[in-house]
């Protein structure tokens, strides 16, 4: 995300795709952060009764979903930037 920030500083983006890119980048960062904490909270509730609520398998698909994304708009980036 440095890169990307010195990069659109610079100016050096010739379109508006690597801002889209590095916005998309900074929402899915707050996604995975925010799914993180659900998951601490889940983990435990697991261990305090003993349980595994039903969320635990939705959250970890989405958490997955949302790493595959972003690791998408890393390689974009990865293209775009010198």
């Amino acid at each position: 995300m440095k890169t990307v920030r010195t990069a659109i500083r610079e100016q050096r983006p010739v379109d508006g795709a690597l801002v889209a890119l590095h916005a998309e980048l900074r929402n899915a960062s707050r996604q995975v952060n925010a799914v993180g904490v659900n998951l601490n909270q889940l983990v435990r509730h697991a261990n305090a009764y003993n349980e595994v609520p039903e969320s635990v398998a939705w959250l970890a698909a989405y958490c997955f979903q949302v790493v595959r994304r972003a690791e998408a708009v890393i390689v974009e980036l990865g293209r775009r930037l010198p």
